[in-house]
């Protein structure tokens, strides 16, 4: 009885992934923005828990990784990213591999969201160079 319970768990856990994040797939950028709007609202904005963050991004990039899409695991990474600079360690150093691998992939906003949050941070570093 109990693999049974621990399939259908499972099964419920996938469902819930993607319904969590089924705004961020399948649709063109511009119509994503909100979600992703409401997304870094709640991750960073209201300083979500390290633990808390720690699922939402192994959600996504599960998600992303079963429909094979690029796209959401770099939204991931932008994500980590984001919460590592503005409310972790303060370090650029996943912006910047975040950076690197959006360029070799292709994706424009994912490396423009990354380019635009290293020149935030050296604005408020008053490093205008």
């Amino acid at each position: 009885m109990k693999p049974v319970i621990a399939a259908i768990l499972f099964l419920l856990t996938g469902v819930t992934v993607q319904a969590q994040y089924r705004e961020l797939v399948g649709r063109p950028y511009p119509r994503r923005l909100d979600a992703i709007d409401r997304l870094y609202g709640s991750v960073i904005a209201e300083e979500m828990p390290a633990g808390d963050v720690a699922d939402t991004l192994k959600g996504m990039r599960a998600l992303a990784e079963e429909l094979d899409d690029e796209e959401l695991l770099l939204e991931a990474d932008l994500l980590e990213a984001s919460y590592d600079l503005e409310v972790g360690a303060g370090s650029l150093e996943k912006m910047q591999q975040t950076l690197d691998k959006a360029t070799e992939a292709g994706i424009s906003h994912v490396v423009y969201r990354a380019v635009w949050c290293i020149g935030q941070y050296y604005w408020m570093q008053e490093k205008y160079e």
